[in-house]
């Protein structure tokens, strides 16, 4: 989430520690209205008193007259706010992270020395990224969908959009000239024959957010929150329910390997469900993680797992009925999303920014670090 900054007019401050009545208030942090009362999350005063004297004030607004404004105005927005959502080229040796109400482009080809390439805005909040080819298709929040060209990475820039209010655009991916878009509600699958002109062609109604999804042949499996759905999309005009466990809640994100779909079960750490028979699809094992399992991404029978407080984990999944923990990686901030490629593994790890780590399931190291803008 970005920040608005706001201009005020005279208002009077009560100041625990002391401070003069009648100060001007300068707001450095977003203002939210509710009818006549402004909530001022940040602040500082320009008084003789400083900005330090912003931590020890309270705010009265005064009673506003008919057509008042209150004296706020828009003066600017900054859009960026902590890594969320990560996507890699491993061709170009680029990373894309989603940060707030942006992108950032970040050359990772030292590893050691991330280094940021350009940026773009986008009017929601990013939360999900999926790179094919020169575009790339972004789950924008309640903004919708997304799709910027990055034919040159320098100058990435939107070229088509699809707007999903009053849903919100939760995740996706992306298959032939398809794009396969979580929402707040479920399933919604869109046509990108033209990319800068996405149409819906099809919907399915899932029973939560879909929080997380893949696709594998003609069946999507969903994360929606409350459980692992799985969806034919044999028609994508006509998607229909096959099979689902009804019994898990917190399925935050899913990849489907084989027989075999593999979640990030939230505070049950990892699960591993057998699709063998869709229709009756079954939690056949789980695996605890320190903290609370957020996205997963499977690669080389191994599941990566980012689990908020306590970073990276990982775990062999060579029997899948029987998965072991192999290793993991402290990050400092709160790991939200993985993926893997080229020979490390990338992590969007919030106010921690980008991590660059070494893909070695017995020793993950930290080989570098890019500090998002906001």
């Amino acid at each position: 989430m970005g920040m608005a900054v706001m201009e005020s007019g005279e208002v009077s401050h009560r100041a625990m520690g002391g401070g003069a009545p009648g100060s001007r208030i300068s707001p450095i942090a977003e203002v939210a209205m509710n009818g006549l009362i402004a909530r001022i999350l940040c602040f500082c005063l320009t008084t003789s008193l400083g900005p330090a004297a912003a931590l020890h004030a309270g705010v009265v607004i005064p009673e506003p007259t008919s057509g008042d404004s209150l004296h706020v105005s828009l003066l600017g927005r900054w859009p960026y706010g902590p890594a969320q959502a990560v996507a890699h080229d491993s061709a170009g040796a680029l990373a894309y992270v989603g940060t707030g109400g942006g992108i950032v482009v970040v050359d990772v080809s030292n590893p050691a020395s991330p280094l940021e390439v350009a940026r773009v805005e986008t009017p929601g909040n990013v939360e999900w990224l999926d790179l094919q080819g020169t575009d790339l298709y972004v789950a924008d929040g309640d903004a919708g969908l997304r799709v910027v060209d990055v034919t040159n990475p320098a100058q990435p820039s939107e070229i088509g959009r699809f707007q999903t209010a009053p849903e919100e655009a939760l995740s996706l991916l992306v298959s032939g000239s398809y794009v396969y878009l979580g929402s707040s509600l479920g399933l919604r699958i869109l046509s990108i024959a033209d990319p800068t002109n996405p149409v819906e062609v099809g919907t399915w109604d899932a029973t939560g957010s879909v929080t997380g999804l893949d696709l594998q042949g003609t069946y999507a499996y969903l994360a929606s929150t409350l459980d692992m759905e799985i969806v034919s999309v044999s028609d994508p005009a006509n998607p229909f329910l096959v099979g689902s466990t009804d019994t898990l809640t917190y399925v935050l994100d899913v990849d489907a390997e084989g027989s075999y779909a593999y979640i990030a079960h939230g505070p049950n750490g990892l699960g591993v469900i057998d699709c063998t028979d869709p229709a009756n699809p079954v939690l056949v094992s789980s695996a605890d993680t320190p903290d609370f399992a957020q996205r997963l991404d499977v690669a080389d029978l191994y599941a990566w797992m980012a689990d908020n407080n306590s970073g990276l984990q990982v775990f062999s999944i060579r029997d899948p009925v029987n998965p072991v923990w192999f290793g993991s990686l402290d990050t400092p901030g709160l790991a939200n999303d993985v993926v893997v490629g080229g020979g490390e593994v990338y992590l969007a790890d919030y106010h921690g920014g980008l991590r660059v780590v070494t893909a070695d399931p017995w020793n993950p190291t930290e080989e570098g670090s890019f500090a998002v803008p906001g």
